[in-house]
């Protein structure tokens, strides 16, 4: 492709991307557009000290009903096989329990803290008005009142058999919401719920294999792709720049099984491998990617997606450790 229309297409793809009120970093034609994406990849328990606990009884306390449902099931509800084994706690003698007992207990102890100020705020409102307008304006108090609430979630882990504490950690969380009148009168629950499950999320994180994302972009340096598969990148990159990277990865990874030979499809291919999970895929691309970058802005994003392939493998390597680690275990 000549050189001035390389230009001219990566120009006209930043001003659509602006008129579409979108992110564009360059209109450059030696530098790259960029479209934001989302990689989520399982990650292992935050806390170390869970990685050795086979079988743990989960005890709470000054939880309502509905609360201690929902944490028991979300800790015990696990779908990754080398995760920490939650049970139900139980003081039933072995013998006459039809499960072994738990080796831990996991002690959970809630309580929070509500206040309630009330302050008014100035509203205003037409008096009386004409076909297109207000012919005069009131000017009036709300009253309204903001409901802070501090929750704490004290834990401990407890060994069965003695009795001796191997681990406490206090949670906290403060949350705040603000109703006037004539709204509904739930702000104390709502900002109690609110509180709940953000310590809740910290909790599983800390506890249980789980969810993490990274950020990452799809890139578009000058393209070397012939039509009509250029045509068909340039689509895809403004599906990614729309927000909609999952169609645009399934257009990149096509083109990619396909072509292979060009830098920001051979990357793009490769964080979009990682997007949909296939991280054997994602090495086979970078490696690619790797042997393109033939200047300093590529290398840049070469390095860049290094780092994150080197956090999701490391992630992969302890979760499978875990996972034997727990099929051996007695």
């Amino acid at each position: 492709m000549p050189k001035g229309r390389e230009k001219w297409i990566t120009v006209a793809t930043c001003l659509l991307a602006g008129w579409m009120s979108l992110g564009c970093e360059s209109v450059d034609s030696q530098g790259p557009l960029t479209a934001p994406v989302s990689i989520g990849y399982l990650a292992p328990p935050k806390l170390a000290i869970t990685n050795e606990l086979t079988r743990v009884g989960i005890r709470s306390s000054h939880l309502s009903e509905l609360d201690d449902k929902r944490l028991k099931e979300e800790l015990t509800d696990t779908s990754v096989s080398g995760g920490p084994i939650f049970v139900q706690a139980t003081d039933v003698p072995e013998g006459k329990y039809s499960a072994p007992l738990p080796q831990h207990y996991l002690n959970l102890h809630y309580y929070t803290d509500s206040q309630t100020h009330d302050y008014q705020v100035q509203q205003k409102a037409c008096n009386s008005s004409t076909r297109d307008s207000c012919a005069g304006i009131d000017s009036f108090h709300v009253r309204c009142e903001k409901t802070s609430t501090i929750a704490v979630l004290d834990v401990s882990i407890t060994k069965v058999k003695n009795s001796e504490d191997i681990f406490s950690r206090s949670y906290s969380e403060r949350t705040e919401f603000d109703r006037c009148e004539n709204d509904s009168d739930q702000s104390i629950s709502k900002s109690r719920d609110a509180a709940f499950l953000a310590i809740l999320s910290r909790l599983k994180e800390d506890m249980l294999p789980h969810q993490a994302r990274l950020s990452a972009s799809l890139i578009q340096f000058p393209s070397t792709l012939t039509e009509p598969y250029n045509t068909q990148f340039l689509r895809a990159f403004q599906l990614a720049l729309r927000g909609q990277s999952v169609s645009a990865c399934h257009v990149f990874i096509e083109l990619y099984n396909e072509l292979k030979q060009d830098f920001s499809l051979s990357y793009n291919a490769a964080v979009c491998f990682a997007v949909v999970g296939d991280l054997d895929a994602t090495d086979a691309a970078y490696k690619i990617a790797e042997s393109l970058a033939n200047n300093t802005d590529k290398i840049h994003f070469i390095k860049k997606l290094s780092e994150k392939r080197h956090i999701i493998e490391s992630a992969r390597t302890q979760l499978n450790a875990l996972q034997q680690s727990r099929t051996q275990a007695p």
